[in-house]
């Protein structure tokens, strides 16, 4: 609820509009097939001979297994902004507080097991 509170308002529409939310099971797309599927990319590419230099993206959580995979097909990533940029941007356009942070930053740093009770 924080992430989605969070994304929705950083990412206002123009026209007042709220971002339409698209369900996985519409899309399919989950956070462990983003950077796997990036370096099969990379190396059908080079398979085809192709000299893969790097790939660029408009946004990066950085989150450890994209580093991992990217590093592992020796591709260098480059990207525009990151998750950081746009908490501390964020923070200063006070959409969200300093109490938003900490959270923010747990959610980061393991988001497959935020919010799930441990027993």
């Amino acid at each position: 609820p924080l992430i989605k509170r969070f994304i929705r308002k950083v990412f206002r529409l123009p026209d007042g509009r709220k971002p339409t939310v698209v369900p996985l099971e519409k899309h399919g797309i989950t956070r462990d097939r983003i950077s796997p599927g990036s370096r099969k990319v990379c190396e059908a590419l080079r398979e085809a001979g192709c000299d893969v230099k790097g790939m660029v993206s408009i946004f990066t959580y950085g989150f450890d297994e994209a580093t991992k995979a990217f590093a592992q097909a020796k591709v260098n990533l480059h990207s525009l902004t990151n998750y950081s940029v746009l908490v501390d941007q964020a923070l200063r356009d006070e959409y969200i507080t300093e109490k938003d942070l900490l959270p923010l930053n747990e959610w980061r740093k393991d988001p497959a097991g935020w919010g799930v009770v441990k027993a």
